[in-house]
This record gives C-alpha cells, structure tokens and sequence, in this order.
C-alpha cells in the first residue's frame, strides 16, 4: 500500500495562489487559512510528509461542506475532493456515523417515519431545548410538511399515450423519506410525456453519504449496487443533484439526468402553461461543480412560460449543507446556511428552485429561522405544475 505523498496523487499539484479562496464557503466565513482548500492542502501535505499528525489535522479537514467549489476555481486543476478523501481512508478518519443510517433500510424506515409524525404533531419544537447541538441542528432541518413515498421496488409507472421510452428512476434516502413529492412529482410529469417509468430495487441510499463521511470504500460499493440496477434503461432519473454526481463519478458515462434536464433534452410534446411567479435558483453544488449543468438547468427553468427568474448575492456560493459537516460543526455550516438564506430572502423571489434534498433541508430550515415566506420546490415541480398534470 502507497504511504505518504504517493498515496496523495495531485497534492503537490497547489501553488498556493489562493484563487480557491473566495470560491470556498468555510473560508468566506471565518477568513482562516485552515478553512480554505489551500490550507487544508497544506494541511494534509504535512501529515503525509510525517510533520504533523493525522490527528492535529482533523479539525480542520472536517469542517469541509465538500462544495467542491474549489476544483474548477483552481488554475492547476488541483484534485482536491479526491485527495481528501484518500486521505481519509488512509488515515481511518472516525465517521459521524450518518451514512450507516442512510444505508440500513429498516433504520431510515423508523427514524424517518418517527421525524415525520413528530413534525406533523409539533413535537419537533422542543428540540430548541434540546443541549446537544448536533441533535438540536438535526431535528431542526426536518421540513414543515416532510412526505414519504417509496413504490416497493419493481413498480412499474405507465406512460401515458404513445410511449416514448422507459427510465428508471433512483428514489434515495433522504428523497423518499422527506421529500417524496419530488419523487411523485417526476413520475407523473415522465408519464405524462411518454415515458415508462421503472423503480428498481435498489439499496436506500447510493453510497454518495457514506463516500462523503470518511467511508469512502462502503460509499463506493453501494453506488456500484445501485448503478447495476439502474442499468438495462433508456435513461437513469435522478431527482438528488448530489446523487446524480457521486453515481455519474462511478460510472464515467455522465448517465444518470436529473429529470428537468432529461425532458428538456429529449424535448417537451405537451404544451406548457404559463406559471406567473418570481423564482431565484440555489444551484447545489454538485450541480455546478461537478456535473457542470446548472446552466442548462437555468435555461430550463427559463423555458417555462411566466417564470422569472431573479439572481442573489453570492448565487453559486454553498448553503453548507454538504458532506457530514452539517452534523460535526452545527455552528459553522448554520452561519454558512444563514448566510444563503439572507441574499434568497433579498432576492425578491417568492419560491426558491433547489434539486437537492440536503441543500432543500438547508433552506428551508434558514429560511423559516427568517421567518421569510418562501417555499423550497424542485424545479421538476414546477414543471408539473406548468404541464398541468
């Protein structure tokens, strides 16, 4: 096994320049050199080079949101992510614990459906009481109305009229369990305009929570699972951005489409009706970052007819909800969040636009800390309701 500087290929890569450094969310924060993916280089070049002990720099590698706003900033081309975590397998980084959860399907099932019902019932407001901070923070980003919807793996969704092609769709963790109107909305605007649409079993959760939490081996195996029975489809259908990232990563063929940019590509055959309203994007991360369409998914959003579409401060900036960190360092990622929320909020906007369960919990939970009346809807919903299906 390669130690040291051979086990961090690309690390030696930085020069240093700091143009990272406005990019990244920790930095812009706290102004610490640590916080910055220059630092944290720094940082971990020094346990590799046996200068600093692995322990020493874990505080700051974990205050990482993983944004991976500094990778396309970078004049080097600097691996950043990957070092990261190959550093963290190399060193046995402890895990907060989170991705086990997401991976056992009994587990989700009864948290999920206990948070669920203690929302509904206003339980959920004694967790501002509650002395831990990191549970207080979790309890705390359970939506308003969170919905469940899970169809029992091998459901089959008809199209409607003559059918076009057959997709399958990823339901996720978090997704299904928060945010199943996402799901369902999907299902009936893919229906709606041909598609079968197929839920394949699948594992609940693909593995991108666990890469990001120190667990990168059991993440992978996970994503590898899911992508083998994704496969065999005219097209893989992920409503998560984060998802869509790590599983698009693994494969190396850039398959698997977020449902919005899966119909505006293959083209809409029903008429759309205008949605007046003003909306502002809060691109995720792995939308901008890594699968590099937000673009195009603005360009979508444009296309529904009435929609305008108004920008924020700090557009492209991270609402820290990546990674584990959101758990391990509740103080830092809730100024981060709150940060987001303010320039949403100034924006003028009456809906915000996000295609991420954990950037949606982010928001929301910010948003409502602002008492600001603005709902959080994943841009497939907005085209249900402009399809009027």
């Amino acid at each position: 096994m390669k130690t040291g500087l051979d086990a961090l290929p690309g690390l030696l890569e930085c020069m240093h320049c700091g143009l990272c450094l406005q990019s990244c969310p920790t930095y812009t924060e706290t102004a610490a050199e640590t916080d910055s993916p220059r630092g944290r280089l720094m940082l971990m070049r020094a346990v590799a080079e046996q200068r600093l002990a692995p322990a020493d720099a874990l505080p700051a590698l974990n205050r990482c949101v993983l944004c991976r706003a500094c990778e396309p900033a970078c004049p080097s081309k600097v691996p950043y992510s990957d070092i990261l975590h190959q550093h963290m397998e190399l060193h046995a980084t402890p895990s907060s614990g989170l991705s086990r959860w997401l991976n056992s399907s009994p587990r989700m099932k009864y948290v999920g459906k206990a948070l669920r019902l203690a929302r509904r019932c206003g339980l959920l407001r004694l967790a501002q009481i509650l002395p831990h901070k990191k549970l207080r923070r979790a309890i705390a980003m359970v939506p308003q109305k969170p919905i469940f919807f899970r169809p029992p793996a091998g459901t089959v969704f008809p199209a409607l009229g003559e059918q076009r092609g057959v997709v399958a769709l990823h339901l996720g963790c978090v997704e299904a369990e928060f945010f199943g109107a996402n799901i369902q909305d999907s299902i009936a605007t893919l229906t709606a305009e041909g598609f079968q649409v197929v839920c394949p079993q699948q594992p609940s959760c693909c593995g991108a929570a666990a890469a990001h939490d120190a667990e990168l081996e059991s993440g992978c195996k996970s994503g590898h699972q899911t992508l083998q029975q994704l496969q065999g489809f005219d097209a893989i259908v992920v409503p998560a951005a984060g998802c869509a990232a790590f599983l698009n990563e693994l494969d190396g063929n850039a398959s698997a489409l977020d449902p919005l940019i899966f119909l505006a590509r293959v083209g809409l055959r029903n008429q759309l009706k205008p949605v007046r309203r003003k909306v502002v994007y809060a691109t995720p991360c792995h939308r901008q970052n890594v699968l590099g369409d937000a673009p195009e998914m603005r360009a979508a959003i444009l296309s529904i007819p009435g929609i305008e579409l108004l920008e924020s401060e700090e557009s492209e900036m991270c609402c820290g909800a990546g990674g584990a960190a959101f758990l391990r360092e509740p103080e830092l990622t809730d100024a981060i969040g709150a940060r987001k929320a303010k320039f949403l909020h100034h924006s003028g906007a009456t809906q915000v636009i996000s295609g991420n369960p954990g950037c949606a919990l982010q928001l929301e939970s910010k948003l409502r800390d602002r008492h600001a009346n603005m709902k959080v809807i994943h841009p497939i919903s907005l085209l249900r309701e402009s399809l009027q299906v």
